[in-house]
């Protein structure tokens, strides 16, 4: 039913309570148990149990999901986590869809929940919701009390389809949404001050695909929404940075900083080897996001090198290489940027898709590299492409201006022998890349980087 209360939120974790040295909670889950209803340990109730008027949430490895019949209005499968929980919350999940519906008389929606309580005939807190298809709607909801007492909100972006990832958070009296990390929109309400995170499921039209969607990741926190994420560039320097090259490029200065971004510019000067801007300090695992400024006049190649290294060790081609994988960033042909190629010595082809080598045409693509369109700054000074990266072990994720590029598993690939033995693949720098003989203009800002703990442990 096109008013119902949903919060889909992005989650980019692992699996279970994690441990934190901080004044935030954290809760973090895959779902790695079969449970009817969902505790892990005692750490959810549901609408069932608790609430009696609305349905519990199951689980089966790797996915949670809603259990109520499809017959009913507003019994929808409700979890909540238990314990004391502080008044501002992230939530974050990942989307899980199959078997989408074409007729408009079903409804499908997954929901997270901020500020909530259930007891005994009573539903109470704050929802954003995201629709499935064939419904196209995101909309946040406060819930009221009784069965079928709610507010709507306002209405924020669009629906969900599997794999994405949404996060909302509630600061104060503002709810935020995002879809892939981009913004949807800000509503404000100051009726609950307090309650816990949850998730919840709403079927209606139909009977027995309960299990067809749900979250198959779910992360909450009673931190601010970017506590943790730290800057990777000052704006004023390259602090934290350093060039890399052969020596016959160190004289020439393409990688500047100007007016508080980063520039690489070598329009008019192509002879040149490639030029890395790298960092000084390594990662693992991960969330990262940045923007990047592009235009059409420029041809050149660039990319974001990540889990990399930099080898000018005698053995290194020409005196000189990095080694490690790349998203690349082609303005040329959109549908390349957000693929992974291999820069690893003995590799060197792309791993997503997986090629023999690195060429590549737009057939060779995935589907959902095809949708990928680029904004450029030729005309327009404002505008920006926003590129984001998730490491979680060897799931790799990539989005370009919200939408999800690559969603890859790189066991097998980035921690064979060959990336052990340069150490990367698992744990390494970052780079930035202008291309050998390219001219190339483009900027970056806004380099963060969210840090993760992905140890199992179970509650």
């Amino acid at each position: 039913m096109e008013t119902r209360p949903i919060v889909v939120v992005s989650c980019l974790m692992s699996v279970a309570l994690l441990p934190v040295l901080c004044t935030a909670r954290t809760y973090t889950t895959n779902f790695p148990l079969t449970e009817n209803p969902i505790s892990e340990g005692n750490n959810w109730i549901n609408g069932r149990t608790t609430g009696l008027d609305w349905a519990n949430i199951r689980t089966t490895p790797g996915l949670a999901f809603g259990t109520e019949p499809g017959t009913s209005k507003y019994d929808d499968s409700t979890a909540l986590l238990t314990g004391s929980w502080g008044p501002d919350q992230t939530v974050q999940a990942t989307v899980f869809s199959v078997n989408q519906q074409t007729n408009a008389t079903i409804w499908e929606e997954v929901e997270i929940r901020l500020r909530s309580s259930i007891s005994a005939h009573s539903n109470t807190g704050y929802e954003i919701l995201f629709e499935l298809p064939p419904h196209n709607f995101c909309q946040v909801v406060r819930w009221n009390g009784p069965l079928g007492q709610w507010t709507s909100l306002g209405y924020l972006g669009s629906g969900v389809h599997n794999g994405d990832v949404v996060k909302a958070t509630i600061v104060g009296n503002v709810i935020t949404v995002y879809v892939n990390g981009v913004s949807q929109g800000q509503v404000i309400d100051s009726t609950y001050k307090s309650g816990s995170p949850g998730m919840g499921f709403y079927l209606e039209g139909t009977t027995g695909v309960n299990s067809h969607y749900g979250f198959t990741r779910f992360t909450a926190t009673d931190g601010l929404g970017d506590e943790g994420w730290k800057s990777l560039f000052n704006g004023k320097d390259f602090s934290g940075w350093e060039v890399k090259c052969l020596p016959q490029d160190r004289e020439k200065v393409f990688w500047k900083v100007n007016n508080g971004v980063i520039e690489c510019n070598s329009i008019g000067e192509p002879k040149h080897n490639y030029v890395w801007l790298v960092t000084e300090k390594e990662f693992a695992n991960f969330e990262f996001r940045l923007k990047f400024q592009v235009f059409q006049f420029s041809k050149g190649n660039s990319g974001l090198q990540f889990r990399s290294r930099y080898d000018d060790s005698d053995s290194a081609p020409d005196g000189g290489w990095l080694n490690g994988p790349q998203i690349d960033i082609h303005p040329p042909m959109p549908f390349r940027t957000g693929l992974i190629y291999d820069e690893t010595q003995g590799v060197r082809r792309w791993i997503h898709p997986s090629l023999k080598d690195s060429a590549i045409v737009v057939e060779q693509a995935p589907p959902s590299a095809h949708h990928t369109e680029l904004k450029y700054a030729d005309n327009d000074p404002d505008a920006w492409n926003t590129l984001g990266l998730i490491c979680d072990g060897m799931k790799i994720k990539t989005l370009i201006n919200g939408r999800i590029v690559s969603d890859y598993d790189a066991t097998g690939i980035l921690d064979d022998e060959v990336h052990r033995a340069h150490d990367v693949g698992m744990r390494g720098k970052f780079a930035l890349q202008l291309h050998t003989n390219d001219e190339l203009l483009i900027r970056f800002k806004d380099i963060e980087i969210l840090e993760k703990d992905y140890r199992i442990s179970l509650p």
